[in-house]
């Protein structure tokens, strides 16, 4: 059973750049979406649910901003997730597993927007906890904006101070590993080898590397044991978002 990560940096824009395309080849059970910059009920039908696919989608209140979404192949049942009106967090079962999908917030704005992604981290550590404490499996897919360790960047020296590398952000993952959660892609590359980069600056001309590992896929330890491998599809991080999906595959 494959479950995939991906910022599409807008639903429609991704479709229109060869969204289905790459989810034909990457073949995912489950899809974590975020960024989807839409409201469903705005969509033909067949983009709002696409054949063969269950969906919740959890759009910001502003139009075109945020959002997330959680696909599956299988029937869904909405859970209650934080209210947040950026519509960062869809929570759902399916598939015998608790999946959510996760957007935090990008403080590359300026010091305001630093101030509320800290806020909001500290707001999401309670819920987090609890989540990976739940008798059952839970994978947790998103874009987290925090490069976790200098093996998860192209500079760590010269980003050390820069939003999404800095010390206190990497703290709170920290935390979030050790309340529970497990990163899942770095069960399979390794604490301290490179890991595949998921995010790259579209204004550089070099970009494929000079990248950022900020999308991930946790696990609670339930789920950990199911894993079987994981896999960055960086093609979808060149042509079609400024981010690539992150599957992990686990035994059904």
């Amino acid at each position: 059973m494959r479950l995939t990560t991906w910022n599409v940096n807008g639903y429609r824009s991704a479709v229109r750049g060869g969204f289905w395309d790459l989810i034909g080849r990457i073949q995912p059970h489950v899809l974590m979406l975020q960024e989807i910059k839409c409201h469903p009920e705005r969509l033909r039908l067949d983009e709002s649910q696409p054949p063969g696919w269950h969906t919740a989608w959890t759009p910001a209140d502003k139009a075109g901003y945020a959002g997330t979404a959680v696909w599956s192949r299988e029937p869904i049942e909405p859970l209650e997730a934080p209210p947040d009106p950026d519509g960062r967090v869809t929570l759902v079962r399916t598939a015998g597993l608790v999946v959510g999908s996760l957007y935090v917030p990008s403080g590359t704005a300026g010091p305001e927007r630093q101030a509320f992604k800290e806020t909001w981290l500290t707001r999401l550590q309670p819920w987090a906890q609890a989540l990976a404490e739940r008798a059952e499996p839970v994978i947790l897919g998103g874009d987290l904006n925090i490069a976790h360790s200098r093996w998860d960047l192209h500079d760590p020296v010269a980003n050390r101070a820069h939003t999404g590398f800095l010390p206190r952000e990497r703290a709170w993952l920290d935390e979030l590993l050790q309340v529970g959660w497990i990163d899942l892609q770095r069960c399979v590359v390794g604490p301290e080898l490179q890991a595949p980069h998921s995010f790259w600056s579209r204004r550089r001309k070099d970009r494929l590397n000079r990248g950022w590992r900020l999308d991930y896929v946790l696990g609670n330890d339930l789920a950990a044991r199911m894993l079987r491998g994981a896999e960055t599809h960086q093609e979808g991080g060149v042509s079609i978002s400024d981010h690539a999906p992150v599957s992990v595959d686990l035994a059904s």
